[in-house]
């Protein structure tokens, strides 16, 4: 049976620190998600967090801030105005300030991405990840940020598109194969695996996260790969003959 992945409600690990006279007591959550399995959560300011697959975020709520670490994975985040508390979200290559805004974040093993739908926010990229020291960086809606060893990237994206992972599909245009399937397996416990030569591949497309199968299929139609191999666990790609 094919399977998607189904985005439920989250409950964190919470710790709570001591008190303030007058003011939030600092708190302490952490969020995960699993393989296959999305989920969203409200947090103690009524911020709304969305975890993709295999994600990870740690919380830190104190008097004066908002801090999130994004552990690992993929989180949309929209984000309750307070002008007093700024909403920062800390990653190893940046980090990503937000008062009342909506936006994604993304960190992989090589880079970093960020989708803005609304609001603005402010990124200020860590120099150890470029080489250099580089000015803050302020992103307007429909814009994506991509940070990586040696440099960033703004352009324009149609955000809808950008974060439909939200809604369950995920949108390649022109992505490289091998990258598309790193994101696919996110979703499966059943893995896709290609062999040589189709790594660079591009591929464009609208397709429901965690149908590897389906994915497979339209590769296999449109003469990018073939399937060599189907099994419950794998399906190994291959180049297609000539």
């Amino acid at each position: 049976m094919a399977a998607s992945i189904a985005f439920a409600g989250l409950t964190g690990i919470g710790l709570f620190i001591g008190t303030f006279d007058g003011a939030p007591a600092p708190t302490e959550e952490r969020f995960a998600t699993r393989v296959g399995q999305g989920a969203s959560a409200t947090l103690a300011d009524r911020s709304r967090v969305t975890l993709d697959a295999d994600s990870e975020i740690l919380v830190q709520f104190e008097q004066s801030a908002r801090h999130v670490r994004l552990l690992r994975g993929r989180v949309y985040f929209e984000v309750a105005k307070d002008k007093s508390r700024p909403f920062v979200v800390l990653t190893r290559f940046a980090s990503v300030r937000a008062t009342g805004t909506a936006f994604s974040v993304s960190s992989r093993s090589d880079e970093l991405d960020v989708v803005l739908r609304e609001g603005s926010v402010r990124v200020a990229v860590d120099p150890r990840t470029i080489g250099r020291p580089a000015a803050p960086i302020d992103m307007q809606p429909d814009t994506k940020l991509t940070v990586g060893d040696g440099g960033w990237s703004l352009r324009h994206v149609p955000s809808d598109s950008a974060l439909a992972w939200t809604q369950g599909f995920v949108v390649f245009d022109n992505r490289k194969l091998g990258d598309a399937i790193e994101e696919l397996n996110a979703y499966s416990h059943r893995k896709i695996v290609i062999g040589p030569g189709l790594d660079e591949r591009p591929i464009s497309g609208t397709f429901r996260a965690g149908r590897q199968e389906d994915f497979a299929r339209a590769l296999s139609a449109y003469g990018i790969a073939r399937i060599e191999s189907n099994t419950v666990n794998r399906i190994i790609l291959a180049a297609p003959t000539k």
